[in-house]
Protein backbone atom coordinates (compact mmCIF):
# COMPACT_ATOMS: atom_id res chain seq x y z
CA UNK A 1 0.00 0.00 0.00
CA UNK A 2 1.19 2.99 -1.17
CA UNK A 3 1.40 5.75 2.07
CA UNK A 4 -0.14 9.14 1.55
CA UNK A 5 1.83 12.10 1.30
CA UNK A 6 2.06 14.42 4.20
CA UNK A 7 2.45 17.51 1.94
CA UNK A 8 2.01 18.69 -0.96
CA UNK A 9 5.91 19.21 -1.74
CA UNK A 10 5.95 15.22 -1.35
CA UNK A 11 2.77 14.15 -3.22
CA UNK A 12 4.93 16.31 -6.04
CA UNK A 13 8.28 15.38 -5.56
CA UNK A 14 6.71 12.02 -6.12
CA UNK A 15 5.42 12.65 -9.96
CA UNK A 16 7.65 10.98 -12.39
CA UNK A 17 6.65 13.53 -16.04
CA UNK A 18 8.16 16.66 -15.82
CA UNK A 19 5.65 18.73 -17.41
CA UNK A 20 2.91 17.40 -15.02
CA UNK A 21 4.77 18.17 -12.33
CA UNK A 22 5.80 21.84 -13.42
CA UNK A 23 1.58 22.14 -14.41
CA UNK A 24 0.62 21.21 -10.76
CA UNK A 25 2.96 23.13 -8.92
CA UNK A 26 2.23 26.10 -11.10
CA UNK A 27 -1.67 25.64 -10.17
CA UNK A 28 -0.20 25.41 -6.43
CA UNK A 29 1.31 28.81 -6.20
CA UNK A 30 -1.85 30.38 -8.42
CA UNK A 31 -4.53 29.24 -6.22
CA UNK A 32 -2.12 30.46 -2.94
CA UNK A 33 -1.97 33.64 -4.65
CA UNK A 34 -5.76 33.77 -5.85
CA UNK A 35 -6.85 32.93 -1.63
CA UNK A 36 -4.17 34.45 0.35
CA UNK A 37 -4.25 32.91 3.75
CA UNK A 38 -5.64 29.39 2.81
CA UNK A 39 -3.77 26.35 4.33
CA UNK A 40 -2.33 23.69 2.58
CA UNK A 41 -3.05 20.04 3.72
CA UNK A 42 -3.74 16.57 2.21
CA UNK A 43 -7.35 15.87 2.21
CA UNK A 44 -8.14 11.98 0.83
CA UNK A 45 -4.50 11.65 -0.27
CA UNK A 46 -4.51 14.72 -2.44
CA UNK A 47 -3.30 18.09 -1.63
CA UNK A 48 -6.07 20.64 -1.05
CA UNK A 49 -6.36 24.14 0.22
CA UNK A 50 -7.94 24.62 3.68
CA UNK A 51 -10.11 27.98 4.80
CA UNK A 52 -12.71 28.42 8.08
CA UNK A 53 -11.91 24.49 8.38
CA UNK A 54 -13.05 23.10 4.93
CA UNK A 55 -11.27 22.38 2.12
CA UNK A 56 -12.15 25.07 -1.00
CA UNK A 57 -10.13 22.89 -3.70
CA UNK A 58 -7.46 19.90 -4.57
CA UNK A 59 -5.73 18.78 -7.24
CA UNK A 60 -4.25 15.08 -8.54
CA UNK A 61 -2.14 14.11 -11.27
CA UNK A 62 -3.69 11.09 -13.30
CA UNK A 63 -2.36 8.57 -15.82
CA UNK A 64 -3.95 11.00 -18.58
CA UNK A 65 -3.57 14.48 -17.43
CA UNK A 66 -4.47 15.99 -13.73
CA UNK A 67 -7.67 17.25 -12.04
CA UNK A 68 -8.89 20.32 -10.24
CA UNK A 69 -11.54 18.84 -7.56
CA UNK A 70 -13.59 21.55 -5.78
CA UNK A 71 -14.51 19.21 -3.28
CA UNK A 72 -18.24 19.70 -3.55
CA UNK A 73 -20.70 18.08 -5.95
CA UNK A 74 -22.55 21.28 -6.41
CA UNK A 75 -19.94 23.97 -8.22
CA UNK A 76 -18.98 22.27 -11.56
CA UNK A 77 -22.85 22.02 -12.11
CA UNK A 78 -23.30 25.67 -10.86
CA UNK A 79 -20.79 27.20 -13.21
CA UNK A 80 -21.53 24.75 -16.53
CA UNK A 81 -21.20 27.37 -19.24
CA UNK A 82 -18.13 28.39 -17.86
CA UNK A 83 -16.56 24.63 -18.10
CA UNK A 84 -17.04 24.19 -22.01
CA UNK A 85 -14.50 22.25 -23.68
CA UNK A 86 -13.49 20.51 -20.45
CA UNK A 87 -13.53 17.38 -19.84
CA UNK A 88 -15.07 16.55 -16.29
CA UNK A 89 -16.94 14.75 -13.40
CA UNK A 90 -19.84 15.76 -11.30
CA UNK A 91 -16.46 16.77 -8.35
CA UNK A 92 -13.95 16.51 -11.01
CA UNK A 93 -12.32 19.31 -13.55
CA UNK A 94 -9.93 17.43 -15.54
CA UNK A 95 -7.39 19.45 -17.87
CA UNK A 96 -3.63 18.99 -19.07
CA UNK A 97 -0.80 21.63 -20.35
CA UNK A 98 -2.64 21.73 -23.62
CA UNK A 99 -5.93 22.85 -21.73
CA UNK A 100 -4.34 24.64 -18.94
CA UNK A 101 -6.93 26.52 -15.79
CA UNK A 102 -6.82 30.04 -16.56
CA UNK A 103 -6.50 32.27 -13.64
CA UNK A 104 -9.95 33.74 -14.63
CA UNK A 105 -11.47 30.35 -14.43
CA UNK A 106 -9.24 28.95 -11.34
CA UNK A 107 -10.67 32.41 -9.40
CA UNK A 108 -14.12 31.26 -10.40
CA UNK A 109 -13.74 27.66 -8.97
CA UNK A 110 -12.52 29.28 -5.67
CA UNK A 111 -14.86 31.66 -5.23
CA UNK A 112 -18.17 29.24 -6.44
CA UNK A 113 -16.88 26.83 -3.75
CA UNK A 114 -15.55 29.49 -1.07
CA UNK A 115 -19.51 30.90 -1.57
CA UNK A 116 -20.74 27.79 -0.43
CA UNK A 117 -18.72 27.26 2.51
CA UNK A 118 -19.41 31.49 3.56
CA UNK A 119 -23.25 30.42 3.21
CA UNK A 120 -22.57 27.62 6.68
CA UNK A 121 -20.22 30.13 8.44
CA UNK A 122 -21.27 31.60 11.66
CA UNK A 123 -22.03 35.50 12.18
CA UNK A 124 -18.31 37.23 12.36
CA UNK A 125 -18.13 38.87 16.37
CA UNK A 126 -15.96 42.33 15.97
CA UNK A 127 -14.62 45.09 18.58
CA UNK A 128 -14.92 48.33 17.25
CA UNK A 129 -12.07 49.17 16.33
CA UNK A 130 -11.19 46.23 14.07
CA UNK A 131 -13.43 47.21 11.58
CA UNK A 132 -10.87 49.86 10.82
CA UNK A 133 -8.56 47.28 10.85
CA UNK A 134 -10.03 44.78 8.61
CA UNK A 135 -9.95 47.70 5.83
CA UNK A 136 -6.78 48.24 5.75
CA UNK A 137 -5.48 44.70 6.70
CA UNK A 138 -2.76 43.11 4.36
CA UNK A 139 -1.08 40.25 5.39
CA UNK A 140 0.51 41.02 8.44
CA UNK A 141 -0.16 40.28 12.03
CA UNK A 142 1.29 39.40 15.73
CA UNK A 143 1.91 35.91 15.08
CA UNK A 144 1.37 33.22 12.15
CA UNK A 145 -1.85 32.49 13.43
CA UNK A 146 -3.35 35.20 14.44
CA UNK A 147 -2.39 36.42 10.41
CA UNK A 148 -3.38 33.25 9.33
CA UNK A 149 -6.73 33.67 11.14
CA UNK A 150 -7.38 37.12 10.17
CA UNK A 151 -6.65 36.13 6.82
CA UNK A 152 -9.69 33.99 6.61
CA UNK A 153 -11.74 36.07 8.20
CA UNK A 154 -10.48 39.07 6.38
CA UNK A 155 -9.69 37.64 2.77
CA UNK A 156 -11.40 34.65 3.05
CA UNK A 157 -14.37 36.17 3.46
CA UNK A 158 -15.35 40.08 3.66
CA UNK A 159 -13.16 40.62 0.87
CA UNK A 160 -14.42 37.37 -1.12
CA UNK A 161 -17.52 37.57 -3.99
CA UNK A 162 -20.26 39.02 -1.72
CA UNK A 163 -18.19 39.22 1.10
CA UNK A 164 -20.07 42.91 1.45
CA UNK A 165 -23.36 40.73 2.43
CA UNK A 166 -21.40 39.06 5.54
CA UNK A 167 -22.93 39.80 8.67
CA UNK A 168 -20.76 41.45 11.96
CA UNK A 169 -21.73 41.50 15.47
CA UNK A 170 -20.52 44.47 17.48
CA UNK A 171 -19.21 42.66 21.14
CA UNK A 172 -17.17 44.78 23.55
CA UNK A 173 -14.37 42.39 24.35
CA UNK A 174 -11.91 40.11 22.92
CA UNK A 175 -13.65 38.70 18.88
CA UNK A 176 -13.21 36.65 16.03
CA UNK A 177 -10.12 38.55 14.89
CA UNK A 178 -8.43 38.46 18.65
CA UNK A 179 -9.28 34.67 19.31
CA UNK A 180 -5.08 33.53 18.50
CA UNK A 181 -3.54 36.20 19.20
CA UNK A 182 -0.57 36.22 21.50
CA UNK A 183 -1.43 39.43 23.83
CA UNK A 184 -5.25 37.67 24.42
CA UNK A 185 -5.77 37.17 28.14
CA UNK A 186 -9.10 35.74 28.41
CA UNK A 187 -11.70 38.68 27.82
CA UNK A 188 -8.88 40.84 27.76
CA UNK A 189 -5.88 41.85 26.44
CA UNK A 190 -2.25 42.72 27.99
CA UNK A 191 -2.40 45.96 26.11
CA UNK A 192 -5.93 46.33 27.63
CA UNK A 193 -6.32 50.19 28.46
CA UNK A 194 -4.82 51.13 25.03
CA UNK A 195 -6.95 48.47 23.26
CA UNK A 196 -10.40 49.86 25.70
CA UNK A 197 -9.18 53.70 24.25
CA UNK A 198 -9.21 52.28 20.64
CA UNK A 199 -12.57 50.40 20.63
CA UNK A 200 -14.43 53.80 22.61
CA UNK A 201 -12.77 56.21 19.59
CA UNK A 202 -13.99 53.75 17.24
CA UNK A 203 -17.43 52.77 17.99
CA UNK A 204 -17.93 57.19 18.77
CA UNK A 205 -16.49 57.47 15.03
CA UNK A 206 -18.69 54.66 13.56
CA UNK A 207 -21.57 54.84 15.97
CA UNK A 208 -21.61 51.58 17.33
CA UNK A 209 -22.69 49.82 20.47
CA UNK A 210 -22.18 46.29 21.81
CA UNK A 211 -24.84 43.78 20.10
CA UNK A 212 -25.43 45.93 16.69
CA UNK A 213 -25.75 43.78 13.26
CA UNK A 214 -24.72 45.00 9.95
CA UNK A 215 -23.14 43.87 7.09
CA UNK A 216 -19.40 44.45 6.42
CA UNK A 217 -20.76 46.56 3.03
CA UNK A 218 -22.72 48.47 5.77
CA UNK A 219 -19.81 49.07 8.08
CA UNK A 220 -17.90 50.17 4.47
CA UNK A 221 -20.41 53.02 4.13
CA UNK A 222 -20.64 53.85 7.90
CA UNK A 223 -16.49 54.28 7.47
CA UNK A 224 -16.84 56.42 4.07
CA UNK A 225 -19.71 58.59 5.91
CA UNK A 226 -17.30 59.10 9.31
CA UNK A 227 -14.08 58.64 8.67
CA UNK A 228 -12.58 61.62 6.56
CA UNK A 229 -8.51 60.50 4.81
CA UNK A 230 -6.13 61.67 6.99
CA UNK A 231 -7.99 61.20 10.40
CA UNK A 232 -6.76 58.23 11.17
CA UNK A 233 -3.54 59.74 13.12
CA UNK A 234 -5.89 60.45 15.81
CA UNK A 235 -8.43 58.18 15.65
CA UNK A 236 -5.96 55.52 15.91
CA UNK A 237 -3.56 56.84 18.37
CA UNK A 238 -1.69 54.34 20.01
CA UNK A 239 -2.20 51.74 17.66
CA UNK A 240 1.21 50.19 16.83
CA UNK A 241 0.02 49.64 13.27
CA UNK A 242 -0.76 53.23 12.50
CA UNK A 243 2.90 54.33 11.66
CA UNK A 244 3.22 52.44 8.69
CA UNK A 245 0.34 53.95 6.56
CA UNK A 246 -1.70 50.65 5.75
CA UNK A 247 -4.99 51.74 6.93
CA UNK A 248 -4.86 55.43 5.55
CA UNK A 249 -4.48 54.24 2.29
CA UNK A 250 -6.99 51.59 2.57
CA UNK A 251 -9.10 54.85 3.59
CA UNK A 252 -7.85 56.62 0.54
CA UNK A 253 -9.20 53.96 -1.61
CA UNK A 254 -12.27 53.51 0.04
CA UNK A 255 -13.04 57.56 -0.68
CA UNK A 256 -11.45 57.29 -4.27
CA UNK A 257 -14.06 54.44 -4.96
Amino acid sequence: MIEAPSDHDAYLVRLSNPAQKALLTDLRARINAALPGLEECISYGMPAFRIHGKVVGGYAALRKGSSFYPFSGGVLDQIAEQLSGYSRTKSALHFSGEKPIPDSLLQLLLQTRLAEIRAHLPIVRYRPHHFLCSLGFQGKGYSDAFTANMSAIVIGRLRANGGDDTLIEVTPATDDICAPCPKRRGALCTSQDKIAALDAAHAEALHLTPGDRLTWGEAQARILANVPPGSLKTLCQGCEWEPYGMCEEALAGLHAK
